[in-house]
């Protein structure tokens, strides 16, 4: 550990030793400074030396899956938002409650991860789900009365059409979703760390400049020229011969398998179909195939909204209602299926063989 990171691990490490502060702690820092090595670390040395457990939690599969832990709505089996908006806060029954109760009871620290990706209402569920869990309505400290360590940072990815952490939640939201509870300011309880000493591009000061002028919107003019040394031209004003010519620049990389940003879903679609069409196996179609478990009273009605979401991936957690793909095609998983593999929602992947069914 460098000396930023050891300051920190010995802070939350004795806090948990000790038990006579709670910690609450939030550690930010750019990419690069050793964020997820510090989890690790403390995940490790809990664990052995003090014989107590540790929650590691993340708002993402992908995250979740990189330092080792369970995205937090499958943890603490938080409500799922959807398309209609922020989802209504209900206790568990004793059943579940019960069983999260017994896989969580020897947990001493809770560590948040991509904290920046977590809203303010999902924040407040975490708390209200950690005093449902260690049964603490009653107790002033909030989460359950156990330690809390955030880390990430708040320059990257924000929530998903919802309020940032940091952001008291409105009264208004407060009465639609957690029923008239009292205002609470769980932010300012944290205090505030952060690690300076970049690891991952300690070797290229220049790459590490340009990150860190990016993150701040201080980039310069040395900066930009730079940049636009990696410009790809595309020429021509025509739309498929311009995705053409990315196409060839993406297969001309395609050793270092670059993942491609685009800012709306409809240039996303496009430029996935132009690369699956340079593919010569044999295309694929996958269907979606939907059951409606309800009583017949309500299947019509059922019926009519599966047709209004066919089309609207958005009302589908994302996912399509036929996707096509090829042998040796590149995709990405859009759903968590199965952790213990690293099959998260992000994953990226090589398609190897299809099996098909036969009925």
């Amino acid at each position: 550990m460098n000396t930023d990171q050891r300051r920190i691990f010995d802070a939350v490490y004795n806090s948990v030793k000790e038990g006579r502060n709670m910690c609450r702690k939030f550690v930010t820092g750019e990419a690069g400074t050793g964020k997820s090595f510090v989890i690790k670390c403390l995940v490790q040395s809990i664990t052995k030396e003090l014989k107590r457990e540790v929650a590691v939690i993340a708002p993402t599969g992908i995250a979740a899956f990189n330092i080792g832990g369970l995205t937090m709505h499958r943890l603490l089996q938080l409500p799922v938002e959807h398309k209609r908006g922020t989802p209504t806060y209900y206790p568990l029954f004793d059943a579940a409650i019960g069983n999260i109760r017994e896989k969580l009871q020897n947990v001493a620290l809770v560590i948040i991860d991509e904290i920046s990706m977590v809203s303010n209402v999902n924040f407040l569920y975490t708390h209200l789900r950690l005093q449902e869990i260690f049964n603490s309505f009653d107790d002033p400290e909030p989460f359950g009365k156990r330690h809390m360590l955030l880390f990430g940072d708040l320059l990257q990815l924000p929530p998903v059409s919802d309020s940032p952490v940091f952001l008291r939640v409105s009264k208004a939201v407060l009465n639609k979703c957690v029923h008239a509870m009292a205002p609470v300011d769980l932010w300012s309880m944290f205090d505030y760390d952060e690690l300076r000493i970049n690891m991952r591009q300690k070797n290229d000061d220049t790459y590490k400049k340009i990150l860190g002028n990016l993150r701040v919107g201080t980039i310069t003019e040395e900066d930009t020229e730079k940049l636009r040394t990696r410009y790809i031209n595309l020429i021509s004003n025509n739309p498929i011969d311009r995705i053409n010519k990315l196409c060839d620049y993406i297969q001309s990389l395609r050793a270092n398998e670059p993942v491609v940003i685009v800012p709306t879903n409809e240039m996303c679609n496009a430029l996935n179909q132009s690369m699956l069409a340079r593919n010569n196996n044999e295309e694929i179609e996958l269907i979606a195939q939907d059951h409606i478990d309800s009583a017949i009273e309500y299947q019509r009605k059922q019926a009519h909204k599966k047709l209004q979401a066919d089309n609207d991936a958005s009302m589908t957690a994302g996912l399509s209602r036929v996707i096509k793909i090829k042998k040796n095609a590149r995709v990405m998983i859009r759903r968590n299926i199965n952790r213990s593999l690293g099959l998260v929602n992000g994953t990226l992947c090589v398609v190897d063989s299809v099996i098909r069914l036969v009925t």
